[in-house]
């Protein structure tokens, strides 16, 4: 098991990334997070295996129709098994 930190930075932010994160992470039976930051970015916890977690970075990385993807920064790591299932924060 892997862990990966995206940061998505662009106009991310009131258009449901958010929920098209958590639909496609659930969908790919990844455990974690996603929320807003307070600067705009929205930033993904995301634990699972490291070939599933790269699938789930695409899909960030091409967005969702109304997202304009600015950068995406990926921190990657050991998983430390926190998480029951994928959810938003708020």
């Amino acid at each position: 098991m892997d862990r990966a930190e995206f940061i998505i930075k662009g106009f991310v932010q009131g258009i449901g990334f958010r929920y098209f994160v958590a639909r496609n992470a659930q969908r790919l039976s990844l455990k974690g997070f996603t929320m807003n930051k307070g600067n705009g970015e929205v930033q993904v916890v995301v634990e699972g295996d490291c070939n599933i977690i790269k699938e789930l970075l695409e899909l960030v990385r091409s967005g969702h129709r109304h997202a304009v993807i600015e950068e995406v920064s990926v921190e990657w790591g050991e998983a430390k098994n926190e998480f029951k299932s994928f959810e938003i924060k708020y």
